[in-house]
């Protein structure tokens, strides 16, 4: 049996099952429904294949790399939220070939995540020398990871895969330059520069989570080293200024377009407040709880969680816990420090890491007004761009899988191979989450581009009106629905007809923002507001989402909805109501008559208000703003309505008041061709 599991053939299809088994599982939803359903909600997905297509377009031509098409007339915008760089390199090779566009963004998922499974193998296997079936174990805990796959849906955390090729860049680096190797410490060394510097033009999150785990892991290893004098000759006697020079030239200019995307735009927004980084900074208890969904140990959790201890949220960016065994695994290896003898550097790397990972989660627990990481965000350069503190724990199952395998392995403390074979798959099990992250519906999704038509050759930018028609409640007051789909489908918009929109959404938006959808009868007008401060009216079109219909504005043809229904609105008074007494006013009711295309009013994305206007006897407006009443809902082609006005004051006798929609901030209809209705008393 044990030449059998020694054979290299039985290795390669061990190797093969596991990668199946693993991605299996990772990936059930998608391959269960023939890739119907793809990573993403309606928000993100749309946000990651937006920037996705940004690349694609660079690559093509058709943009400035460090240039999105939304947020104009901003310039440098890809600044306001990750770059997305190396996922953007693999989405547009699936492009080339032929993929549709949520295929080729979900297939850049499965292909980060198998770069992940890979490289950890790679890592634990030829640099760490690690027998096969723990590193294999290692790279099927890592890239199972419970916690990461309840948040795959914020596709840019599976970035977090690039962190074991790193890794082994890097130590593979070190270990030349002990060997006095010159060429191979310049290759990895200079390898190592260029990835990281794409890694954060990729993924700010967890490239800066990597930056700030390796100087957590530097402040305990390099005393054991600097002060050892057999481990300090070990390390510096063979020290060449050419292997540390050329990687540090290739990271300085490799860096530069980093630092070109990012830095006036950290400057402009100031970074994330500190109440945001607390509001996310998780509990001691959101550390322990592995999640509802967690295969083996989800209804324990309920259990714990819902009757023991119901102040831990369990909700959203703070279902970061984990399992475990592999927290028992840690505390193992935490203990075992004491009873190290050995002086060589292994130990050394083991301690560092074991001891990285302890003070990582204590910096970043909330507890109480216990709050380390506000020094952090204070003082560490670049932790203001981070705002949901929470995802550090999803960094930190890089290290904990990498404790665990060197555990299963015996490097740790000695351990019984059937034992460790037990262990080994009961960390993988217990990683198993069946958390649905696949909920984007990429057929709708597809359906509603393929409907997309052309903007007419006049327009250099847009906007864009309403949203998707009967998608959400039009009356909600979910924040999401108000900032999200407009606005994220706007984004797609302009990536895909290579048109600039002053619409987006995004981790930092420009200051002067304001288009949420509520309220709506000011949205056109905040939309205005924008255009004329920036002059760029010439050239500006609309595309009403609701209706799949582009409108190019020139000369006098004022935006919103007025320039559309013009004339085609007809006011008459149905009945006149006398003062119930002789300070009240009259009440009027007042039938509204729609001959346009467009349904009005209330719960329309096309809202009108009836204004009345108020004359003195000699026919002098005395107030333009007398009154204001909300257009019920009047459906198009004919359709009518009543709206009950009634006055708020007695009517001098020779007074008159005229009555006439108004599209608010925008234009009164009589402008458009309205005829007003006028009533004398």
């Amino acid at each position: 049996m044990m030449k059998l599991t020694l054979n290299k053939n039985v290795k390669i299809v061990m190797f093969i099952l596991a990668f199946i088994l693993t991605f299996g599982v990772i990936f059930y939803t998608q391959i269960s429904t023939g890739f119907d359903f793809v990573i993403g909600s309606r928000f993100d997905g749309i946000i990651e294949t937006s920037i996705l297509h940004h690349w694609y377009n660079v690559f093509a031509g058709h943009a400035k790399w460090n240039q999105v098409a939304y947020f104009y007339p901003y310039i440098d915008t890809l600044g306001y939220n990750d770059g997305y760089f190396i996922f953007g390199l693999i989405f547009a090779i699936y492009k080339l070939l032929g993929l549709d566009i949520f295929l080729a963004s979900e297939f850049v998922n499965i292909t980060i995540k198998f770069i992940g499974f890979s490289s950890f193998f790679y890592l634990a296997r030829t640099v760490l020398k690690v027998g096969f079936y723990p590193a294999l174990a290692g790279s099927m805990i890592f890239t199972l990871s419970n916690s990461l796959t309840v948040q795959m849906h914020h596709a840019q955390l599976l970035s977090l895969a690039f962190a074991p090729l790193l890794t082994a860049l890097l130590l593979k680096y070190f270990s030349a330059i002990t060997k006095g190797e010159r060429k191979k410490a310049i290759l990895f060394g200079s390898c190592s520069a260029v990835f990281l510097s794409a890694w954060l033009i990729t993924t700010f999150y967890m490239a800066w989570f990597y930056l700030l785990f390796s100087l957590i892991f530097a402040m305990f290893f390099l005393p054991s080293v600097i002060f050892n004098k057999s481990l300090r000759h070990l390390v510096f006697s063979k020290f060449d200024y050419y292997s540390v020079f050329v990687p540090v030239f290739f990271f300085i200019s490799s860096i530069i377009p980093f630092l070109i995307v990012y830095l006036p735009k950290a400057k402009e927004t100031g970074g994330q407040n500190l109440y945001s980084v607390t509001y996310y900074a998780p509990k001691i208890g959101n550390l322990l709880d592995p999640g509802s969904t967690n295969l083996i140990f989800g209804k324990i959790a309920d259990a714990i969680f819902s009757n023991h201890f119901i102040s831990v949220q369990r909700v959203g960016e703070l279902k970061v816990g984990f399992p475990p065994l592999i927290l028992l695994i840690f505390i193992a290896s935490l203990f075992s420090l004491f009873y190290i003898k050995k002086k060589d550097i292994a130990p050394k790397l083991i301690s560092g890491l074991v001891l990285a990972i302890l003070l990582s989660l204590i910096v970043m627990i909330k507890q109480g007004d216990f709050f380390l990481w506000e020094y952090i965000w204070r003082y560490v350069p670049g932790a203001k761009g981070m705002r949901v503190t929470s995802r550090y724990a999803l960094f930190l199952i890089f290290p904990l899988a990498l404790v665990a395998t060197l555990f299963i392995s015996g490097k740790i403390i000695r351990i019984a191979k059937p034992l460790a074979l037990f262990i080994g798959m009961m960390l993988i099990a217990e990683q198993i989450n069946v958390s649905h992250s696949a909920t984007f519906d990429r057929k709708a999704n597809l359906a509603f581009l393929n409907n997309l038509p052309a903007p007419p050759e006049q327009c250099k930018a847009f906007y864009v009106l309403g949203q998707r028609k009967g998608e959400f409640d039009i009356n909600s007051k979910s924040i999401d629905l108000d900032l999200y789909p407009h606005n994220v489908d706007a984004m797609l918009i302009s990536e895909i007809f290579h048109l600039r929109t002053i619409n987006g959404f995004s981790t930092f938006n420009p200051k002067d923002w304001d288009f949420a959808k509520n309220p709506l009868n000011t949205y056109i007008p905040r939309v205005l507001k924008y255009v004329n401060a920036h002059e760029i009216r010439q050239g500006l079109c609309e595309f009403d989402l609701n209706r799949l219909e582009w409108s190019h504005f020139s000369g006098s043809h004022q935006p919103g909805l007025a320039a559309k229904i013009k004339g085609n609105l007809s006011l008459s008074l149905k009945s006149l109501l006398n003062p119930v007494n002789a300070d009240a006013g009259h009440t009027l009711l007042v039938t509204v008559v729609n001959m346009s295309d467009w349904a009005l009013g209330e719960n329309t994305f096309y809202p009108l208000n009836v204004g009345v206007r108020l004359y003195n006897p000699e026919g002098v407006m005395v107030n333009q703003d007398f009154l204001r009443i909300t257009l019920p809902y009047v459906a198009a082609n004919g359709g009518q309505t009543d709206v009950t006005i009634t006055l708020p004051d007695k009517m001098s006798r020779g007074s008159s008041i005229q009555i006439v929609p108004v599209e608010e901030g925008i234009i009164w209809l009589d402008q458009q061709g309205v005829k007003p209705l006028s009533i004398s008393f």
